[in-house]
């Protein structure tokens, strides 16, 4: 029996939560039953991400693909890049196509469609209206929130999964990490670290970190420090630092950029603090609540389904600078409570956002997949 061949594309300008969930489920497929072939339009970034020895890799300089703005069904059918797909798809004979973002989910769409190639869309954030009605030609769709699957027509969701994103994270001495940190940015050992962990979108509100920090030091005068973790995408960043100047609080925000492994930088961490909007789904909740760190997250979108307010984190109205101030407070001076929370959070996590149980699931969609004509 032949092995079933499943391509996973992505842009390879970015590396985000997304690419980290993919790249895990594609390692732990079964090997004697499925080939995964990883395609990456453009040589960037996202390549030294990838383990080459366990995953089949074509790569190209600069693959077309559409981009974010690319709404209209004028412009979504770009002949050219859909025969050069299908070339793609028959050559390798791909059985399955599973995108994991929107760029990559209009890209092989059609050429998908047009060579009865199955296509698993996987959906991470809120959709758009021409995106969603679109989406009804491919096999399956996946969204890893009900927040995200809610924004799909009613006739669409018959066909949709709701499939818990897989997360997992490694532990560190979190006083050993968390000392390497404040020597490295020269900070007294009684400081309070509060880790801020997302790529600069505005979808991820990092100016909302600057005014949270602001708001501390208006209030107090504890040692503490905000770390920004995450690829500062120029446009954002440059309005963070302009923000950082304005409010005067370059002694206690630190841009740290991207790290990979992250998480012994956020064992250094006292609080993981969210501040996106709509976000569909929040990775780094889950992943802070796996390591025994408490979470601070805007009550909103994908972090609704993840939060029980006060049970195992602490959700805040979005832009309400002094709730999450009061949060941070509260976590930091009653022990007791940040403890029990820290309990509840972490056993949330450990049994409801396992690889295995992804696998499993996702599985399922691609045996279901197959089997329609």
């Amino acid at each position: 029996m032949s092995k079933i061949r499943i391509l996973y594309p992505f842009v390879g300008t970015t590396c985000g939560g997304s690419h980290i969930s993919t790249l895990s489920l594609i390692y732990s497929l079964p090997k004697d039953i499925y080939t995964p072939i990883v395609l990456v339009h453009k040589k960037d970034m996202l390549l030294k991400h990838i383990d080459q020895n366990k995953v089949q890799l074509i790569t190209f300089e600069s693959l077309p693909y559409y981009e974010y703005d690319d709404f209209f069904i004028s412009r979504y059918i770009n002949f050219r890049i859909i025969i050069r797909l299908q070339k793609i798809l028959t050559t390798h004979k791909i059985d399955l196509v599973h995108s994991n973002d929107i760029r990559m989910s209009r890209t092989w769409l059609f050429p998908c469609f047009l060579t009865k190639t199955k296509h698993i869309w996987h959906q991470r954030n809120k959709i758009s209206f021409p995106d969603a009605v679109l989406s009804f030609l491919a096999s399956k769709v996946i969204t890893n929130s009900h927040f995200c699957s809610n924004s799909f027509p009613g006739y669409i969701k018959q066909n949709i999964s709701v499939i818990n994103n897989p997360i997992a994270m490694q532990r560190y001495d979190k006083n050993e990490c968390k000392a390497k940190l404040l020597d490295e940015l020269n900070l007294p050992a009684n400081t309070i670290v509060i880790g801020w962990f997302a790529n600069f979108i505005d979808r991820k509100q990092p100016e909302s970190v600057i005014k949270i920090a602001a708001e501390y030091k208006n209030q107090f005068s504890t040692n503490i420090v905000f770390c920004m973790f995450g690829e500062p995408r120029r446009a954002i960043y440059d309005q963070v630092k302009l923000a950082i100047d304005k409010l005067m609080v370059g002694d206690i925000v630190k841009i740290m950029g991207f790290k990979k492994p992250i998480d012994p930088w956020m064992a250094c961490c006292d609080i993981a603090l969210a501040t996106s909007v709509k976000e569909g789904h929040g990775r780094t909740l889950i992943e802070a609540m796996l390591i025994n760190i408490p979470v601070v997250a805007s009550s909103s979108g994908g972090h609704l389904e993840i939060i029980k307010n006060n049970s195992n984190g602490i959700l805040v109205a979005p832009y309400d600078f002094k709730a999450y101030v009061s949060a941070i407070h509260k976590l930091t001076t009653d022990v007791t409570f940040k403890n029990q929370l820290t309990k509840n959070a972490t056993l949330y996590a450990e049994e409801n956002f396992s690889t295995q149980q992804h696998k499993t699931n996702v599985l399922t969609q691609y045996h279901q997949a197959l089997k329609t004509t």
